[in-house]
């Protein structure tokens, strides 16, 4: 009777909510003041900032590099620096067993001298969220994480098998490759098409929070009605750039050969599905409200309203 009582919740109750949560009118309404002062201010782009965002768009995922995304200082030796410092002390992650976590996901410290932290922060990263969204979206937090290569003959399991991002109506992810990824090194690959704005979006329903179950699709499942053809394997070098909707299908991390180390960096909509709140992810200092105001105005927005309490 438990069980029955739970699907029919889930039915009549949990999934109507969060599919009219995500209706584009409410999604703005309730993001009001995001939504509005996002129309009256919009945040100016450069040439690849319109082409990263119009890709987004049109495809849900974008790809480019440190290199062209700031051709004045690229922060890739930095970033390299700073993950093998890291390394020494990493940890496997408490939820997937192939993923090395270079930090403590549950605590990370707001330090503007980290350059993981300087490259979420940036005012492009931020501006292209921003002009996806439509709003002033916000800062979600950030992972830096090593993939280890799989036992010989282990199947996919988990974020290496296709899925959407429950957390809102749209999710923007920069991911950041810093060693070179191929075939064997557990690239990213994305379903073109599959977010919100795309054909394949109504193709293997958003698993939404409260509803249970793993939402996992496998490559067997997915080619019963999708081509190849909008898979978007992201092979490149160190320094490689990927901006995509997760709420978008998805998959990766799944190394045969050499292990893949990556940043990413998540933004989404100023009240998401998932409350930020409850998933502690930055830590802010006492002085954080004067460190903001020393940032451009689109950064300031995406760090409105402080994802966890300030000690």
């Amino acid at each position: 009777m438990t069980n029955i009582f739970k699907s029919v919740v889930k039915l009549l109750v949990i999934r109507p909510y969060y599919a009219l949560r995500g209706t584009l009118p409410l999604w703005y309404l309730i993001n009001l003041r995001r939504w509005l002062l996002f129309l009256i201010a919009p945040s100016s782009l450069s040439l690849l900032e319109e082409r990263i965002v119009r890709e987004l768009k049109e495809d849900g995922i974008s790809l480019t590099s440190l290199e062209e995304l700031f051709s004045s200082h690229n922060p890739l030796a930095e970033l390299q620096a700073a993950a093998r410092n890291l390394l020494p002390h990493a940890r496997v992650s408490e939820k997937k067993a192939f993923f090395v976590d270079l930090w403590d996901t549950k605590r990370i410290p707001f330090d503007l001298e980290d350059p993981f932290m300087k490259l979420a922060l940036n005012r492009s990263v931020t501006s292209i969220a921003h002009a996806y969204f439509g709003m002033y979206g916000r800062f979600y937090g950030t992972r830096a994480m090593k993939t280890q290569v799989m036992p010989a003959g282990d199947a996919a399991t988990q974020s290496q098998l296709w899925h959407r991002d429950p957390d809102d109506r749209m999710i923007c992810k920069m991911f950041v490759y810093l060693n070179d990824v191929d075939e064997g090194t557990g690239p990213f690959s994305y379903l073109m098409g599959s977010h919100r704005r795309g054909h394949h979006w109504k193709d293997f329903p958003q698993l939404l929070p409260g509803e249970g179950g793993s939402g996992r699709i496998s490559d067997e499942e997915l080619r019963k009605k999708i081509s190849h053809s909008h898979e978007k394997k992201c092979l490149g070098s160190a320094g490689t750039v990927i901006f995509a909707d997760t709420a978008g299908l998805h998959k990766g991390g799944y190394s045969t050969q050499r292990a893949r180390v990556m940043f990413l960096a998540t933004f989404m909509s100023g009240v998401p599905f998932t409350r930020p709140s409850r998933r502690r992810k930055v830590v802010y200092p006492k002085n954080f409200h004067a460190l903001v105001e020393k940032f451009p105005f689109s950064v300031r927005e995406a760090l409105r309203r402080p994802l966890i309490e300030i000690p």
